[in-house]
C-alpha cells in the first residue's frame, strides 16, 4: 500500500502575501492621516486662540465703551461670551486708565491692552440727549441717529426716529395697591363670552390714603389671536355694592394687547390721573362686547383680598346693570393700582431701525426689540425681560465750561455788542460782554472760542464758520443769554470733520422772567452745528437742520433734521479744557 503526503504548507505564501500588504496599508494610510489629524489639531488651537482673542478683545472694547461714556465699572469685570468668559482689569493713575483683558477658550490664552487718555475733547454719544423735560417732536421731524432722553418721549404728526430710542427716569415704581398672586392662578374669571351671560367683570377696592392713580395693572389673557372686541377700562364709584354709570377714568385696552392663550401683564394708563378718598369704595370695570368663540379670562383667587370682591354683570346698561357674584363665589381679581409718578415713557413715534426701550411704550411702532413693562397700543407686545434704561449724565460740566471762558477771556476782552454784517469779520479767543450778532450776508470766522455774556443772534443769511485750517479740530461758543438762529442765519465748518458748537448756560424757560422762551431757538437751515443747553431748552422749528442736540428739555417741529454725525463722539477741539477719554494704544499682549 502506497501513501500520498500531503503537504501543510499550502496557501502560506498568499497569507504572507495579506500580512505584507496589510502592514503597507497601514503604513500609507499612518502617513496619510497623520498629517490629517495634526493639521486638524492645528486647526482646533488656532480656532481656540481666535475665540480667546476675541473674548479678550470684547472685553477690552466693553470696557473701553463703558468709561467713554460715563457707565458705571468697577476695577475688574466678567463678561460670558460663547460659553466662555474674560476678566479685564482697569487700572487708573493719573489721567491715564489701563485695561487689561485676558481671554481664555479650552487652553488657548489671550491677552489685550488698551491705554486711554484725556482727549482734549467732549463726547456726543447720540443724536438727541436730554433731561428730565423730555424730548418732543412733531410735524415731520426726523432724528437719523439714537436718542436718549431722562425723561418722556413724545411725538405727533409723522415723526420718525432712524436709529434706537431710550426713555430712563429715575423714579421707582411702587403700586399704590397690589393684589398679584401666583403666575398660575387657582382661578379665572371668563367675560365677553357670546356664551356667558353677563358680559362684563369688575373688581372693588379701597385705597388706605386719598391718592392720584396713573395706572392699572392686569394679569390676563385671551382665547384667540383673531379679531375680538376691544375692552374698555374704567374706575367706578360705587352704588350699593356694584359699580355705578359714574367713570373717574376710562382708556380703551386694544385686544391686540392682550396675550393669546397665556396669561401675561397689562398696564394701561390714563390720560389725567384718576383722584381717589380713603377708605371709600370704587369699582374696575372691564366692559366689553361678546366675540363668537372667543373669550377674555382674567386670573383670580378665592377670598384673597379683604377689602373688595369681583363680580360680573353688565355696566353699560342704564342703570349700572345687574351684577352677581362669580362661579365660584368669593372671587378676588388679579390688580396693581399705581400713583402718578414720573416714568420713563415713549409715546407716538415711529422708531425705524431700532430699537424702543422704556418703562411705559404707547401708539408706537417699533421695527427692532421693543423692551417696556407697559404698552398700549404698539405693533408689538412689550418684552418685559430687560431692566428699565436708567439715567445717563450730560456729556459736559462746570468745569469744561469754566475752561472754554477762561479759553476765551485769554484773547481779551470787548465791552459792548458786536455786530458783524456785509462786511464780514475775523474773532477769537474772545469775551464779549454783550450781544454778538451776525446778519446782513455777513460771514463771522471763528479763530479760537468765544463767550458772550449777553445774546448771539445770526439771521438775514449771517454765518459763522471755522477757518479751513482747522483740519479736523472743532471750536465752541459759549452763550450765557439766548441764542437764536433764523432768517437763514447758519453755522458751520469749512472742513469735513471739523466742528462748530453752541454752548448754552441759560435756563429758559425753566426760570422766572423767560415766559415760554427757549434758550436755543432755531428755525431754518442752522447747518452743521451741535448745540448743548443743559439747564435749558432747545426749540427747532421749520426745517432746522444740526448735527447733534442736548438739552434739558428739546422741542423739534415743522420738518426738522437732526442727522447725528459719528465724528461727535469724540471731538478734538482747537483749544480748551479736557474732557473725554480717548485711545492712546493698543496691543496684544500684557
Amino acid at each position: 500500500m502506497q501513501y500520498k503526503k500531503i503537504k501543510q504548507n499550502k496557501g502560506a505564501a498568499m497569507l504572507l502575501s495579506v500580512i505584507f500588504f496589510l502592514f503597507i496599508s497601514l503604513s500609507i494610510i499612518a502617513g496619510v492621516v497623520s498629517p490629517v489629524v495634526a493639521s486638524y489639531q492645528n486647526n482646533v488651537v488656532n480656532l481656540n486662540s481666535k475665540k480667546a482673542f476675541y473674548l479678550a478683545e470684547s472685553g477690552a472694547e466693553d470696557a473701553v465703551y463703558r468709561i467713554m461714556t460715563n457707565k458705571p465699572i468697577s476695577g475688574s469685570e466678567t463678561l460670558s461670551l460663547d460659553g466662555q468668559s474674560t476678566t479685564t482689569n482697569i487700572t487708573t493713575l493719573g489721567n491715564q486708565k489701563t485695561i487689561e483683558s485676558t481671554g481664555v477658550f479650552s487652553r488657548a490664552n489671550r491677552k489685550v491692552k488698551t491705554s486711554l487718555n484725556t482727549g482734549t475733547g467732549i463726547a456726543f454719544n447720540y443724536g438727541i440727549q436730554t433731561g428730565n423735560g423730555g424730548f418732543e417732536l412733531s410735524g415731520g421731524t426726523v432724528v437719523n441717529g439714537n436718542v436718549y432722553a431722562n425723561g418722556p418721549v413724545v411725538a405727533s404728526g409723522g415723526a420718525r426716529v432712524n436709529g434706537n430710542v431710550f426713555s430712563a427716569s429715575d423714579a421707582q415704581i411702587i403700586p399704590t395697591l397690589s393684589h398679584i398672586g401666583s403666575t398660575t392662578p387657582t382661578h379665572g374669571i371668563d367675560f365677553g363670552f357670546q356664551n356667558t351671560s353677563p358680559q362684563d367683570i369688575s373688581q372693588s377696592f379701597t385705597v388706605p390714603s386719598s391718592t392720584q392713580v396713573k395706572r392699572v395693572k392686569l394679569y390676563i389673557k385671551r382665547s384667540t389671536s383673531g379679531w375680538m372686541n376691544n375692552i374698555t377700562l374704567s374706575i367706578n364709584t360705587n352704588s350699593t355694592n356694584k359699580p355705578s354709570q359714574t367713570s373717574l377714568g376710562q382708556i380703551v385696552v386694544p385686544y391686540g394687547d392682550i396675550p393669546v392663550n397665556n396669561y401675561g401683564y397689562v398696564t394701561v394708563t390714563f390720560a389725567t390721573p384718576v383722584s381717589l378718598n380713603a377708605n371709600t369704595t370704587y369699582w374696575i370695570v372691564l366692559d366689553t362686547g361678546n366675540t363668537w368663540s372667543a373669550r377674555y379670562t382674567s386670573a383670580a383667587s378665592s377670598a384673597t383680598y379683604a377689602n373688595g370682591i369681583a363680580k360680573r354683570g353688565t355696566w353699560n346698561s342704564s342703570n349700572g346693570g345687574t351684577w352677581n357674584d362669580t362661579n365660584p363665589a368669593g372671587l378676588d381679581m388679579y390688580f396693581e393700582l399705581y400713583p402718578d409718578v414720573s416714568s420713563g415713557l415713549i409715546s407716538g413715534i415711529d422708531i425705524n431701525g431700532g430699537e424702543g426701550r422704556a418703562y411705559e411704550v404707547i401708539s408706537s411702532t417699533v421695527s427692532g426689540g421693543l423692551y417696556c413693562q407697559i404698552g398700549n397700543n404698539n405693533n408689538k407686545l412689550c418684552n418685559t425681560s430687560a431692566q428699565n434704561p436708567s439715567t445717563v449724565p450730560f456729556p459736559i460740566d462746570q468745569n469744561i465750561l469754566n475752561g472754554w471762558k477762561d479759553s476765551a477771556l485769554s484773547g481779551g476782552q470787548t465791552n459792548g455788542n458786536v455786530t458783524i454784517g456785509w462786511q464780514n469779520g475775523t474773532l477769537g479767543p474772545r469775551k464779549i460782554v454783550g450781544n454778538l450778532t451776525v446778519n446782513g450776508g455777513g460771514t463771522l470766522t471763528l479763530t479760537g472760542p468765544i463767550w458772550i455774556t449777553g445774546n448771539l443772534t445770526v439771521n438775514g443769511g449771517g454765518k459763522i464758520v471755522l477757518p479751513s485750517g482747522y483740519s479736523l479740530n472743532s471750536e465752541a461758543i459759549v452763550v450765557d443769554g439766548l441764542t437764536n438762529i433764523a432768517g437763514g442765519g447758519s453755522l458751520g465748518s469749512g472742513t469735513s470733520g471739523s466742528h462748530l458748537f453752541v454752548f448754552s448756560t441759560n435756563a429758559c424757560p425753566f426760570v422766572s422772567g423767560c415766559g415760554t422762551t427757549s434758550a436755543i431757538t432755531i428755525t431754518g437751515g442752522a447747518g452743521a452745528i451741535a448745540v448743548n443747553a443743559q439747564e435749558g431748552e432747545v426749540s427747532i422749528l421749520g426745517g432746522g437742520t444740526l448735527n447733534a442736540i442736548i438739552g434739558r428739555r428739546v422741542k423739534a417741529s415743522g420738518g426738522a433734521t437732526i442727522n447725528y454725525h459719528q465724528g461727535l463722539a469724540s471731538p478734538s477741539f482747537q483749544s480748551g479744557p479736557s474732557g473725554s477719554w480717548v485711545v492712546d494704544s493698543w496691543r496684544e499682549g500684557i
